[in-house]
């Protein structure tokens, strides 16, 4: 399974939007979803009544989502997730049930696929644990 951009889930507060244009400032973030993939010059105020942002950066693209369907409680699940190390850097990941829940309702070709291989990891790692 391979993956081409970076899922990230963030309640889009403004707080939380303020933070982000920080961390992408030097990335000359560009908007994914225009023709001309225009440069991000949105304040943290306008970008705060967004669903969903897409952005395509010099490290590749980034997709800001604001929920998770069918997930309901967001704030459940950020508290429920793992920390993993990713090169050096400490972040919180989805925990792997439910990730599988978000592929199984997304129900695209790709998301049906990538929740066949979660599930097989899903069995491996439960296999590992048993004595």
């Amino acid at each position: 399974m391979a993956t081409y951009d970076l899922d990230v889930l963030m309640p889009f507060t403004e707080a939380n939007c303020e933070r982000l244009l920080e961390a992408v400032a030097g990335l000359q973030p560009r908007l994914s979803h225009t023709v001309d993939k225009r440069p991000l010059q949105l304040t943290a105020g306008e970008l705060s009544s967004f669903r969903n942002l897409y952005l395509l950066t010099d490290l590749g693209r980034l997709d800001v989502l604001g929920s998770l369907p069918p997930v309901e409680d967001v704030a459940a699940v950020l508290r429920d997730a793992e920390w993993m190390d990713v090169g050096g850097l400490k972040v919180r990941v989805l925990p792997l049930e439910v990730l599988i829940q978000v592929k199984a309702a997304m129900g695209r070709p790709k998301d049906k696929l990538t929740e066949t291989e979660l599930r097989a990891i899903a069995n491996v790692k439960g296999a590992a644990k048993k004595p």
